[in-house]
């Protein structure tokens, strides 16, 4: 007798956790009526249950009936107002251009830095100079 009210407590604790999800659907009015009348049959039953949907409608019914006052006239005035004035218009470029431009100045200035010290100077041609060897072997060769 005892396991069996032990389950009935469990089936009891599922059916309320499952009552308690769909509360608020159920005091909005947001529930098919098949499940409206489930819910309704438990909270007869189970008083736990009945308090939070309770609290639950006079939280909402607070809701309801604290409607804020309208916006004071001038604060109106300078929001239409602010709205007729124009609007500076800011282009901004989107990130993967920007990037783009990035690594292709950095690949310029790193092939320009790699290749300047590489480049050929503009020396005059280096000429060679005819030491006496040369001359005593054309006396030798005229002679």
């Amino acid at each position: 007798m005892r396991i069996l009210a032990l389950e009935m407590n469990k089936m009891q604790i599922s059916r309320c956790k499952e009552v308690r999800d769909r509360l608020g659907a159920y005091v909005d009015g947001d529930v098919p009526a098949a499940e409206h009348e489930l819910i309704a049959r438990h909270l007869l039953i189970c008083a736990e249950c009945r308090r939070e949907e309770q609290a639950l409608r006079r939280a909402l019914e607070a809701l309801k009936s604290s409607r804020p006052d309208g916006a004071p006239d001038s604060l109106l005035a300078r929001f239409h107002a602010g709205l007729a004035e124009p609007q500076p218009v800011i282009l901004r470029v989107p990130l993967m251009a920007r990037t783009a431009v990035g690594l292709a100045t950095a690949l310029v200035l790193i092939t320009l830095v790699w290749a300047l010290p590489w480049r050929a100077p503009n020396h005059a041609p280096i000429t060679t100079q005819r030491g006496p060897s040369t001359t005593a072997f054309r006396a030798a060769d005229a002679g």
